[in-house]
């Protein structure tokens, strides 16, 4: 038997430097501001810094993955734009399902995307959905704290209309005099109540005729356009349309993903954010690290009842691209 010291236990202090330290990590544009921890009541949320625990705090809960967490991240940006002058500092927590975002460049690039320049966190394995009392991974919540105490509780929308409105009611609450904006309008923040989802390599689900061609390969959670042939079409009711891809070039070096309809390049008025004009006519969109392509959006202007679509990945041999999910609303 060897004797070993009685190992000194940690002060406060030392636990909390440990603390950040490991945290750091999961962290953006912030040090560790708090840590969710087991007790006998269940995963509690502790403060790590004194601002967490002696000012307001709106916290927004979301995966940055999908179409209603992307929607969710934008009005949260707009939220704090518009009252972080009143005192009422944000906290963004990310979780998704998916590997890649566990990789520190996948999120700076994200937020780097959206120019989001709040602080934010990755809730890697769910500890603080547990701790803010979240069981809907998959959707989204929103808490306004004020000195730990929660204020205001929101759930399941991207905007949900009675939220901005209760920030302003606790922010003259506090400060009676308050002078605040018009409330935002917040439909169109929100997508459709209509929505379907297609996670690969599961294939087909509630989507109708989905059809993959060339070279494939099916890992885990994903499939892989592996070759200069590789294409997949879909029937769709006309809406918005999302992809979420990544390149796995070298160096996530970028990788083209064309887009037609009905057997032609996409009209100006249908394309989505990240759909544009290339050679010869042709629309595709550019990925590199894991992102939530838009490539598709509603218009008034389509008079199809049904849209053959189809996507292409031209140069997969050498710039591979693995496709996780697809999003359709209609």
């Amino acid at each position: 038997m060897v004797w070993k010291p009685k190992e000194r236990e940690l002060t406060r202090e030392e636990a909390l430097e440990e603390a950040r330290v490991a945290l750091a990590p999961f962290w953006y544009h912030s040090k560790p501001l708090f840590m969710g921890s087991p007790t006998p009541e269940g995963i509690k949320i502790f403060p790590i810094e004194n601002p967490f625990a002696e000012e307001s705090w709106f916290v927004a809960l979301l995966d940055p993955f999908s179409p209603i967490g992307t929607q969710a991240l934008r009005y949260a940006k707009k939220l704090t734009e518009r009252h972080f002058p009143h005192r009422l500092d944000s906290v963004l927590i990310f979780r998704s399902p998916h590997e890649f975002a566990r990789d520190r460049t996948t999120i700076e690039a994200l937020l780097e995307r959206e120019k989001i320049r709040i602080a934010t966190c990755l809730d890697s394995d769910g500890t603080l959905h547990s701790g803010f009392s979240v069981s809907d991974l998959e959707g989204v919540s929103y808490r306004v704290l004020d000195r730990g105490e929660c204020k205001i509780s929101e759930v399941g929308y991207a905007a949900p209309p009675q939220l901005e409105r209760g920030i302003q009611e606790f922010l003259r609450h506090r400060d009676p005099g308050l002078a605040l904006r018009p409330l935002l309008e917040t439909s169109s923040w929100q997508g459709s109540s209509s929505q379907s989802k297609v996670s690969f390599p599961s294939g087909p689900s509630s989507v109708s005729g989905l059809q993959f061609s060339g070279s494939w390969r099916d890992e885990r959670g994903r499939r892989v356009a592996s070759g200069d042939d590789a294409a997949f079409e879909i029937s769709v009711i006309p809406g918005r349309i999302h992809l979420l891809a990544e390149s796995l070039g070298k160096n996530h070096l970028a990788a083209e993903i064309r887009v037609q309809i009905n057997g032609g390049p996409v009209y100006q008025e249908l394309r989505g954010l990240d759909l544009e004009e290339a050679d010869a006519g042709r629309t595709a969109a550019l990925v590199r690290y894991a992102s939530l392509l838009e490539l598709l959006k509603a218009s008034e202007k389509s008079t199809s009842s049904l849209w053959n679509l189809r996507i292409e990945f031209p140069h997969a041999q050498e710039v591979p691209v693995a496709i996780y999910s697809l999003f359709t609303e209609a």
